[in-house]
């Protein structure tokens, strides 16, 4: 998923290391894992979110709005 995010779509992400599990029942078994985070904009979730499932069926993915970014690997949209 890193790779196709980074590689395909040429944006950056943030890499957490995570803990999955916690669930009823089984509270005490636990995995590791990678939380991946990245920016874009509406118009490219669809793409990104088709390509993450092709990658790993099994991903975890979650889209959240933004009202405002700055700092970090920021594109500037060409004006007219």
């Amino acid at each position: 998923i890193k790779q196709v995010i980074v590689n395909d779509f040429k944006k950056a992400i943030t890499v957490y290391k995570g803990e999955r599990g916690n669930l009823p029942g089984s509270f005490n078994v636990k995995h590791e894992c990678d939380i991946v985070v990245t920016v874009v904009s509406r118009l490219e979730v669809h793409k990104i979110k088709k390509a993450i499932a092709k990658a790993d069926p099994a991903a975890f993915t979650y889209v959240q709005n933004i009202g405002e970014i700055s700092g970090g690997v920021i594109k500037n949209r060409k004006t007219h």
